[in-house]
């Protein structure tokens, strides 16, 4: 059997990512203010993808933009186009991490695209070039170069989710039934 191909980011994620190395980029991290939840969505998709899925998965706004903004603010080295370099090569495209990411994408993927994203906030528009490519890799956004055993992998967990939600449904129409007879 064929090894599904690596990912790799397009020209266009490389460039964006290498101008995230510029310090005024680094500005957006202030904890004390919270972007809008289309930007805090990316960045969840950002750490899901990079596998820091403890950050991805706070509840709160507040909370998961403090600990985002504590990624970047307490390493004074760090700059987000490195950061996303290093993960790049690590990037989780697990069945389960697919599944969470399409959940927080939702199902209007007109809006998926790096302008939208850099009318409300340069540094994600540029970070959203990275996340394109790896969405597009994942099969959430099925492109030309998206491997189809990807596209295959989240049908089967989808398939797998409401296969089971429909067993919990009809296990728990058969205790109301039993409740009801019983009665």
């Amino acid at each position: 059997m064929k090894e599904a191909p690596k990912f790799v980011m397009t020209r266009g994620a490389i460039k964006a990512v290498e101008l995230l190395n510029d310090k005024m980029y680094m500005q957006m991290f202030n904890p004390d203010i919270i972007p809008p939840i289309e930007i805090l969505n990316i960045y969840r998709v950002l750490f899901y993808f990079i596998n820091k899925i403890e950050i991805a998965k706070k509840k709160s706004r507040s909370e998961f933009w403090q600990e985002v903004c504590q990624v970047f603010i307490n390493n004074p080295n760090i700059k987000i186009g490195n950061f996303i370099n290093q993960h790049s090569n690590d990037l989780n495209f697990s069945t389960e991490n697919i599944f969470a990411i399409s959940q927080i994408i939702g199902n209007d993927l007109s809006k998926m695209t790096a302008p939208n994203f850099t009318k409300i906030c340069p540094t994600t528009g540029l970070v959203f070039f990275f996340i394109k490519d790896a969405l597009e890799y994942s099969g959430i956004i099925v492109d030309k170069k998206t491997p189809p055993i990807k596209i295959i992998n989240l049908l089967d967990y989808n398939l797998e989710s409401l296969s089971s939600k429909i067993d919990r449904l009809k296990g728990k129409l058969e205790k109301q039934e039993n409740k009801t007879v019983c009665a």
